[in-house]
């Protein structure tokens, strides 16, 4: 059993470096194979669509999860990236 207590840093949550990693390796991902999809995640983001949103919309309309999770992962960076 591990018992170890997670490293916390003050005001992040824990692992929120890498779940930005994560987010931001799926940007890269999307940016170099599906640019257009990129364009139109910035623009459902402009109009006030979440990131959450967008992962159903893709799942729903193409059945493919992980393309739908890259897609929410990207918008999550792109959210990120724009509070900085």
């Amino acid at each position: 059993m591990n018992t170890q207590q997670p490293i916390h840093v003050a005001g992040q949550k824990p692992m929120d470096s890498l779940a930005a990693a994560l987010d931001a390796d799926s940007y890269n991902w999307m940016v170099e194979l599906y640019p257009d999809f990129v364009s139109a995640i910035e623009q459902a983001l402009a109009q006030g669509i979440k990131p959450g949103q967008i992962r159903r919309f893709v799942f729903t309309h193409t059945g493919r999860l992980e393309l739908a999770k890259r897609c929410e992962q990207c918008a999550l960076h792109l959210e990120r990236m724009k509070e900085q």
